[in-house]
């Protein structure tokens, strides 16, 4: 079914839970969620030294999420963004950020998709928390897509592909905001570049976290 007709039906049908389609106004229903979270939630938290880092998902890209942010990135369907806004809320609430940093896309990127999905969950965790969106970073390098490259291959694609435009994060807590994490070089390299100019603190969010040993 082609994405514009998709788009339509999601605007005028009614809503429906992911995990077992019943009618719903939210992305999983209460009674599924005890469900969702028994297979989906995350019970990782990544600490890196170089840069100084914590990176936390609430879940854990598979099943019924894949789904849920696969629908948001490539089909524009945000039924499910305020769903993970408020799952990433609840992990920020107890810090003090001064500000929200989504990832960025290359504007060419952001033009072809018509929007970027981190900053989507960003304006909705910034009405819950007041906390405001920095919008100052941007992609400067039209970087390959990252899902087929090796962790070697992702590090060296994503090497110099953000800069940041003014001065107005210097001595701020910055929350980084993006939607899966597999290696982590992207997030990564963004708080690489935030450090660098000056950022007091960078902990890194993301809606979920790919599989993987540590």
């Amino acid at each position: 079914m082609p994405d514009i007709v998709k788009n339509i039906l999601n605007t005028f049908l009614p809503s429906t839970c992911y995990v077992c389609d019943s009618l719903s106004d939210k992305a999983v229903c209460p009674a599924c969620m005890e469900k969702f979270n028994t297979i989906y939630r995350n019970e990782k938290r990544l600490f890196l030294k170089n840069p100084p880092l914590v990176i936390q998902a609430p879940f854990v890209y598979k099943g019924v999420v894949k789904e849920m942010i696969e629908d948001i990135k490539y089909h524009g369907n945000f039924f499910a963004v305020p769903f993970f806004a408020e799952h990433l809320a609840s992990m920020m609430k107890e810090y003090e950020y001064d500000f929200l940093v989504p990832v960025p896309l290359h504007f060419l990127r952001r033009w072809r998709r018509g929007f970027n999905q981190s900053e989507e969950v960003a304006k909705e965790i910034s009405k819950i928390l007041n906390i405001p969106i920095y919008r100052g970073v941007v992609r400067v390098r039209n970087t390959r897509s990252q899902t087929r490259l090796s962790r070697k291959e992702r590090i060296e694609n994503i090497k110099g592909a953000f800069k940041v435009r003014d001065n107005r994060i210097k001595g701020k807590k910055l929350a980084v905001l993006d939607d899966v994490l597999t290696t982590g070089a992207t997030t990564i390299e963004l708080a690489r570049t935030l450090y660098l100019k000056e950022a007091e603190k960078v902990d890194i969010y993301t809606i979920s976290m790919a599989e993987f040993d540590q």
